[in-house]
């Protein structure tokens, strides 16, 4: 019998958190710890927190066994390899060495933003490479209904081991992120 898996989980906005809770408890982990992001009000860019505490965490689980490490960030502009680039260059900026390959750390990172996998897993047609064309304003605020997304991806991911064409190119990446976390590994 594996032990639990043990999770920290980095997430820029409420939506990617609630889908990745909700698709780490579908695949059976269910020890979650995530890294509390500042209020709203407090103003400034999510996307500079999370490249400013990554390498924090990336370090801090270094040190723990049995941990892996999970970021969500938005792509928005960029192309996904660019915003992990990004955030391996704040590694270098904080002295810490970038992610290895053989390390439980996932990177999880929708071209503009989550709400573009959410249609694509509801069957909606989607561009997720124009901004103008993403579906964030029907989705804003729609946390508690992601729930048979989250189902419908575990289900293309896990058990039908492929992903319905066409797919978002962000998110079949995601999906070879979340594989990576072999759960005997750590």
């Amino acid at each position: 019998m594996s032990k639990p898996v043990s999770v920290v989980l980095l997430c820029e906005d409420k939506q990617l958190s609630v889908f990745s809770r909700r698709f780490l408890k579908k695949r059976g982990i269910n020890q979650i710890a995530e890294i509390e992001r500042p209020p709203e009000s407090v103003g400034g860019s999510r996307k500079q927190w999370v490249n400013r505490e990554y390498p924090r965490q990336l370090e801090a689980i270094r040190q723990r066994s049995g941990v892996a490490l999970i970021v969500c960030t938005d792509a928005d502009e960029l192309a996904v390899d660019q915003r992990i680039a990004d955030l391996n260059e704040a590694c270098i900026k904080s002295d810490i060495e970038p992610r290895k390959d053989d390390e439980p750390v996932a990177m999880i990172v929708p071209k503009w933003n989550i709400e573009t996998w959410l249609a694509y897993l509801r069957g909606e047609s989607f561009d997720e490479n124009k901004k103008d064309n993403r579906p964030s304003s029907r989705y804003t605020g729609c946390q508690k209904e992601c729930k048979d997304q989250v189902l419908k991806l575990v289900e293309m991911c896990y058990v039908k081991q492929r992903l319905n064409e066409p797919v978002p190119a962000s998110l079949k990446a995601a999906c070879k992120e979340y594989k990576k976390l072999n759960q005997e590994r750590y």
